[in-house]
């Protein structure tokens, strides 16, 4: 089971201004914790997308191909095929380009949300293809997700406690 791509930190803002916080300062914690959150996940997460193991891992779309007998002539001439006999067999990286372009993070956001930037590279879709690299690139595991929301919880209670 995926989960989405957006995790919400489920801050009560209401009681914390009742314990005496500013609005300001509690927002300015929770764009610190979502900030982390996504240097986080481009540091540790975003490189596991572009492992080969992370077909199995992350449920990728199967290229045309991959489940054709590699001793075939119709592997030869496939998408997979070529990949291989190139020595590229990984997921999401046909030259490397959009791989080498997301490795300097690009992070935006507000009090609401973080974005890390990725390449333009991952929105090609082909029309004729079930494959969307911008969708398989962004998928979190359950465990990540975990992770990543215990350590923004942490990050916002650290926040919140330097900006006394």
């Amino acid at each position: 089971m995926m989960m989405p791509r957006m995790i919400h930190l489920d801050i009560d803002r209401e009681k914390l201004m009742s314990e005496g916080f500013k609005a300001r300062r509690i927002n300015n914690a929770i764009k610190a914790s979502l900030f982390a959150m996504a240097a986080r996940w481009h540091r540790e997460m975003l490189m596991d997308h572009f492992e080969p193991s992370a077909f199995q891992r992350y449920h990728y779309t199967l290229r045309r191909g991959q489940a054709m007998d590699p001793s075939s002539k119709a592997f030869k001439k496939s998408y997979w095929g070529r990949k291989v006999r190139a020595g590229r067999a990984f997921p999401l990286y046909r030259t490397g380009e959009g791989m080498l372009q997301s490795i300097v993070p690009k992070i935006r956001g507000t009090w609401k949300q973080a974005r890390v930037v990725l390449p333009s590279k991952f929105n090609f879709k082909n029309p004729r293809s079930q494959v969307n690299m911008r969708a398989e690139l962004t998928k979190i595991l359950p465990g990540e997700a975990a992770r990543l929301l215990y350590f923004g919880r942490e990050e916002f209670s650290a926040a919140l406690k330097r900006s006394t």
